[in-house]
């Protein structure tokens, strides 16, 4: 089975954290009587929900049948408009990460030391993440106008090897794996922080 593309690509690992986010009670526990900074909470789930909840509108780009299967019951663009929806979603996608994690940073006023130490972990895995989401719509740039002489299965499936293919990369197999490991660290962070402020799927 071919492997995930990298936007939610890369994203695909938002889309089973934020499927939806339930706005929790006015209250200071998240649901397992442990108190949480109710401020840091409106202010998380304001950027969370403006930038991260989109993410979403991308998920027919979760892998190669996710994308064939969408033009079934609506019109396929066209290979070269094909590549440009890709880009665009990789560009919002890096676009709306950035703006959380610079959310994230601009709320300076944490009192809880551990609430801070996992804002903080989500700002670096954040970070690292847009790095990731660079080095993949850096690879859609070898996809060149002869290109588009291939079928649309065919491209839609040479547009995820390019977006997989670390060959042409200063890069190996280890990297690749590396990436990997960002895209499931920003995940289980979110996760985290979901669940400890009571915001649920």
């Amino acid at each position: 089975m071919k492997r995930l593309i990298t936007v939610g690509l890369t994203l695909v690992l938002l889309f089973g954290a934020v499927a939806c986010s339930k706005k929790t009670d006015e209250s200071t526990t998240n649901g397992n009587d442990k108190v949480v900074d109710d401020a840091y909470m409106n202010y998380y789930r304001g950027a969370y929900e403006a930038n991260i909840l989109p993410l979403n509108d991308y998920e027919m780009y979760t892998s190669d049948d996710t994308a064939r299967n969408a033009f079934k019951d609506k019109q396929y663009p066209g290979n070269e408009a094909y590549l440009t929806d890709v880009r665009n979603a990789y560009n919002d996608s890096r676009e709306k990460i950035q703006s959380f994690v610079d959310a994230l940073k601009d709320d300076t006023n944490i009192g809880d030391d551990a609430l801070k130490a996992e804002n903080d972990k989500l700002i670096t895995e954040g970070e690292n993440l847009i790095n990731t989401i660079d080095t993949r719509v850096t690879r859609l740039d070898r996809i060149t106008t002869q290109d588009y002489s291939r079928n649309q299965d065919d491209f839609i499936d040479y547009v995820n090897e390019v977006l997989n293919d670390d060959d042409n990369d200063d890069t190996n197999d280890k990297d690749d794996k590396d990436d990997d490991k960002v895209t499931n660290n920003f995940r289980d962070l979110l996760n985290q922080m979901n669940k400890r402020l009571g915001i649920t799927k």
